[in-house]
């Protein structure tokens, strides 16, 4: 299976150190050349020098025949704007989409975006924070604002730690 990772941030790096791992076929785009070679030398994968919005960049790294994209760079408007690779051919795109706004539109706009699936890093810490509020209290650490919604036992956060009881 051919992924194509756009992003060699944390996430990025992680998903494709995973990845390559488990014998997947990876090539990772970013315009950091300096962070593509600490990749590369650490990891059994491909680099390509370059803007992930960048359709020709986009095509050097083989999304045409990728049958999945990830677009995890930090800036939610990148990540929704290379998603014109779904246009070039790969099977699937997945996003990674933090901002609350933005994630809460998608569903206008997947079908226009041509995207597969839609992460929000926050959201899936939301869910598993309820999923343990049955705990007498619930510590929560975090460098990004959550919004929580769990019957309203567990409160906006902003960075830091927040205890909250039950």
């Amino acid at each position: 299976m051919k992924i194509v990772i756009i992003g060699d941030g944390k996430v990025g790096y992680k998903l494709a150190k995973q990845l390559s791992v488990e014998s997947y076929d990876v090539v990772m785009i970013d315009g950091n050349e300096k962070k593509l070679r600490y990749a590369v030398d650490r990891l059994d994968i491909a680099c390509v020098n370059g803007d992930g919005v960048d359709a020709s960049v986009q095509k050097e790294a083989g999304v045409p025949h990728a049958d999945l994209v990830i677009a995890c760079t930090s800036a939610d408007e990148s990540n929704l704007l290379s998603l014109i690779a779904k246009r070039l051919g790969p099977k699937h795109t997945i996003a990674r989409v933090r901002n609350p706004i933005y994630f809460n539109q998608l569903g206008l706009l997947k079908e226009d975006l041509h995207l597969s699936m839609a992460v929000n890093p926050e959201l899936i810490v939301a869910d598993e924070i309820s999923r343990l509020s049955d705990q007498q209290a619930v510590l929560v650490e975090t460098d990004h604002p959550i919004t929580l919604e769990t019957g309203g036992r567990i409160r906006y956060m902003t960075r830091g730690v927040s205890l909250q009881d039950r």
